[in-house]
């Protein structure tokens, strides 16, 4: 009798043992290191190669998975959706959407097989295929509002803004506390350029969900779109409130107390972005404009020439036309005129700046002469693009127009000098002109 109980006492750890190292178990316990030891090398059934072709994967060797899932059951939907996930990893696209479609055929009412098959089309640039099983999906499981985003990217992609928007509107009801889809919603709105009914979305989000500083940041955006300025700064504040310190809210919110004419508190809000970010070209672009607003025309120069050396050519431009504005208000008529030269160099024909020119001349040169043309060039090309009429071409001409007229008058009676001839600046001495 005690060497029976002996006998059972040795047996019992070794069935233990056993037991706690089959492959099975030990997969079940992420050990997959573990599972390839014991499988590999052996002549697996189909059911255990499947099992090494899953720990391969666990391990990111998908070349070994996909060797060891060719002697698994090939038919079986569970492995040939496994076999597309490692072509997939392998950027085997063509061998992937084969092996899902396969499985597809196979189980064709599985929703989770079209998403995925869906998904590799997406990110193919496959639109159609995507948006054909995507629509399938969503009819398939109409209460499921992951499923109508998804459907609604495919629609984006398909520039088929309407139909995203009613898959979208759909999803938001389904899910009103979620935060992802009223920022693609509100996306898609602004890209059909409906900002109104995007507002709307973000204000329906912020009643569901007030906490949420990305769904605070998009609405002052959109806000700002809306000229909504003052509503937009206290939008950005809710956001900084709630933890959204990113250079980007910084200056959403710097940008519209500037434009709700708060330059002062402007500049503590951009200076905040710029630290945390002095690689944005729009963040020094206010600045200097702030520093303008305030007549700190040397610090506004400062910045506005740091945010032409980080903006492209398009941008550039308006950029310059402000640096110009600020040279001219230190008298330094030099180096605004050539400013305003670069201007046209990058935007030919721009009518503020053909005018700021002609404002130039007129102050810096004793000759009326270059001031008349140039006045006179304003006027032609505001009458040739078709914008006289228009409230801020309007003013600029009755200017030019009545400096054309003062000018002639004023000459009427002088003996021509120079053109080249700058008038005295303030401290009484003349400048040589070096254009």
């Amino acid at each position: 009798m005690r060497w029976l109980l002996l006998s059972v006492l040795c047996v019992l750890p070794y069935a233990t043992y056993a037991q706690g190292t089959t492959p099975e178990s030990r997969f079940a316990a992420q050990d997959y290191v573990g599972v390839i030891a014991l499988l590999e090398g052996q002549a697996p059934t189909p059911e255990r190669a499947y099992l090494l072709g899953r720990a391969y994967q666990e391990e990111y060797q998908h070349v070994r998975a996909l060797e060891a899932f060719a002697q698994a059951d090939t038919m079986a939907v569970r492995v040939l959706r496994a076999q597309a996930v490692s072509h997939e990893r392998l950027g085997q696209v063509s061998a992937a959407i084969g092996a899902y479609r396969r499985a597809l055929d196979q189980q064709p009412e599985s929703v989770g097989l079209a998403m995925a098959l869906a998904r590799v089309h997406s990110e193919e640039r496959q639109y159609e295929a995507a948006r054909l099983l995507l629509e399938g999906a969503t009819e398939a499981k109409p209460e499921t509002p992951t499923i109508r985003v998804e459907y609604a990217k495919a629609l984006v992609a398909l520039d088929s803004l309407e139909g995203a928007i009613v898959q979208l509107e759909i999803a938001h009801r389904q899910a009103p506390t979620s935060v992802t889809i009223p920022l693609l919603l509100s996306q898609v709105y602004l890209a059909d350029t409906n900002p109104i009914s995007a507002r709307r979305v973000l204000e329906r989000a912020l009643a569901a969900v007030a906490d949420n500083p990305r769904l605070w940041t998009r609405h002052g955006a959109i806000l700002q779109q809306l000229e909504a300025y003052g509503e937009a700064v206290a939008a950005y504040g809710f956001a900084l409130v709630l933890g959204d310190s990113t250079a980007g809210t910084w200056r959403g919110l710097g940008i519209n107390r500037y434009l709700d004419d708060d330059p002062r508190r402007a500049l503590d809000a951009l200076q905040s972005s710029y630290a945390a970010d002095s690689s944005h070209a729009r963040t020094a672009f206010y600045l200097g404009l702030a520093h303008k607003q305030l007549d700190a025309f040397e610090e506004a120069e400062r910045w506005l020439t740091q945010a032409a050396t980080l903006s492209g050519r398009t941008p550039l431009a308006d950029i310059y036309e402000h640096l110009a504005d600020a040279q001219r208000f230190q008298n330094d008529y030099r180096a605004a005129i050539r400013t305003d030269e670069v201007v046209l160099f990058l935007s030919p024909g721009r009518l503020s700046t053909v005018f700021h020119l002609g404002v130039l001349y007129d102050e810096y040169y004793a000759d009326a002469g270059p001031a008349i043309r140039q006045y006179e060039t304003f006027v032609q090309q505001a009458v040739a693009s078709g914008v006289s009429e228009r409230a801020d071409v309007l003013v600029m001409m009755t200017y030019a127009q009545n400096r054309i007229r003062a000018l002639r008058e004023t000459t009427f009676f002088e003996e021509p000098s120079s053109a080249s001839a700058p008038r005295a600046d303030s401290s009484g001495t003349v400048e040589e002109d070096e254009r």
